[in-house]
């Protein structure tokens, strides 16, 4: 772990909480929000909202999210936005074969929730975790205008190797998919998402119904390549 690298990111979280009255911490439970929230809460020991968006997660992914939280002393508002509901309506938009269906994905289920969230609650400054190794970050904080609010990414110029390193060093609890080679936190959604790329829809959904049998009967309901999945099953 560079220290250097982990000690820029505490004086850029200080100066940049310095100037704001109401942060929240945009918690996933993932790898890099676990070290924004560690190095907010136990290393600046700064007490702020935070919100997390848990829906279409595995359950013992789920599980693990609140676990994180709770070993690290945060309390997270937990929010569900992809309903089986909003599912139906929006399913078309990030399921095969849709066109950059992870982004899409990641609009439709975080995006609306923080945004909500944020005028809600008056807050002006949201923290997150994304880098630029991973995610697409224009700078490491500057203003949302459609969430008139600030946004701020310490990481943002960390690699992943410095986020083991810090979790590591500091003996932060991770979710368990990580100790079975998982890169990122995933919802079943990405899981159908990744493994349709790879193998097309009849083999993802194989996967999927291995993975964890309810998720492809849901589908069922609203996605028609399930629906004859298990019709032919």
């Amino acid at each position: 772990m560079d220290a250097t690298r982990e000690n820029i990111a505490l004086k850029e979280l200080e100066r940049v909480l310095a100037r704001h009255k109401k942060p929240l911490i945009c918690y996933s439970g993932g790898k890099d929000s676990l070290v924004v929230s560690h190095m907010v809460r136990r290393q600046l020991g700064v007490r702020c909202d935070v919100i997390s968006e848990v829906s279409v997660l595995f359950p013992e992914d789920e599980h693990d999210v609140y676990a994180a939280a709770e070993l690290l002393g945060i309390n997270p508002a937990y929010h569900k936005e992809l309903t089986p509901q909003r599912m139906a309506e929006v399913a078309h938009q990030f399921l095969p074969p849709a066109q950059h269906a992870n982004s899409r994905l990641y609009t439709l289920r975080h995006i609306p929730t923080i945004n909500r969230h944020i005028k809600a609650g008056g807050y002006d400054l949201a923290l997150f975790g994304r880098r630029r190794q991973e995610n697409t970050v224009p700078s490491g904080y500057y203003r949302r205008s459609q969430w008139n609010t600030w946004s701020a990414h310490p990481l943002i110029d960390w690699d992943v190797s410095d986020v083991w390193g810090y979790l590591d060093r500091h003996h932060v609890w991770r979710p368990r998919c990580y100790s079975n080679g998982a890169k990122q936190l995933r919802t079943w959604v990405s899981f159908l998402i990744d493994a349709h790329s790879k193998s097309g829809i009849s083999s993802a959904l194989r996967a999927l119904e291995l993975r964890w049998p309810p998720a492809v009967h849901e589908l069922a309901t609203y996605y028609p390549p399930a629906a004859s999945y298990l019709a032919r099953e």
